[in-house]
């Protein structure tokens, strides 16, 4: 967001060239989103990003004494992101508030496909109140769910054991604090699978439209 203007990650996935990123950082809040990693999986081997809103000032401390993993031959992405979550463990109160996902993005298609079988024998309805949300609010709506949570809550013991094995190989490095926060409070953190995902809603017709138009959703659409 810059004033009144705002980039749609559709946009964004666009301009960048195929292939030519090792991997992308987002500074922002909530980029964790397998639909924002979906949509750059042929753009970058890693998105790093988190679930939860970033407090300010984000990577602002780290940047000094850690840009320099970016740089080595084969970039350590993993140091760069362990060094973020590791500074903001170490506050205490409400500024010890952090989560952090480095993705890798070679592994969504397995992901996708079996969220599509997950799908297939199940309809989304309204949001369940059960689950580990990542808005900041405690006010519907709500717009970010812990995707691991949420589609281990629809599938089959198989299904939840192979998710779990895909996530694993989809998240190469993840860690949260107890809690995270913002200027709405502190909220706790009870399931970090490393990606949320938007869950369509009743009474969100508008977002509903806008998530079908992402190559996620196409993904994980049964035909």
């Amino acid at each position: 967001i810059d004033g009144d203007s705002e980039m749609d990650i559709k946009d964004f996935a666009e301009v960048l060239p195929v292939k030519v990123f090792s991997f992308v950082i987002f500074e922002a809040c909530n980029m964790a989103n397998v639909e924002v990693a979906y949509e750059l999986k042929d753009k970058t081997k890693y998105v790093v990003g988190s679930s939860s809103p970033m407090l300010s000032p984000g990577l602002t401390y780290v940047y000094a004494k850690n840009l320099k993993y970016l740089y080595e031959t084969e970039a350590n992405v993993e140091a760069f992101a362990k060094s973020y979550f590791d500074l903001w463990n170490s506050y205490t109160g409400i500024q010890r508030a952090a989560t952090i996902s480095l993705i890798n993005t070679s592994e969504l298609n397995s992901l996708a496909t079996l969220i599509r079988a997950i799908r297939a024998n199940n309809t989304e309805g309204n949001m369940p109140e059960h689950l580990q949300i990542y808005d900041g609010t405690l006010e519907a709506p709500f717009y970010f769910f812990d995707l691991g949570q949420y589609y281990a809550s629809l599938g089959n013991e198989q299904q939840k054991e192979e998710l779990n094995t895909i996530l694993s190989k989809c998240l190469v490095y993840k860690a949260n604090t107890p809690n995270y926060a913002n200027e709405n409070g502190v909220f706790v953190i009870s399931h970090h699978s490393g990606l949320t995902t938007y869950i369509e809603q009743e009474n969100l017709q508008n977002i509903n439209e806008e998530y079908r138009k992402l190559k996620w959703y196409r993904a994980i659409s049964p035909n």
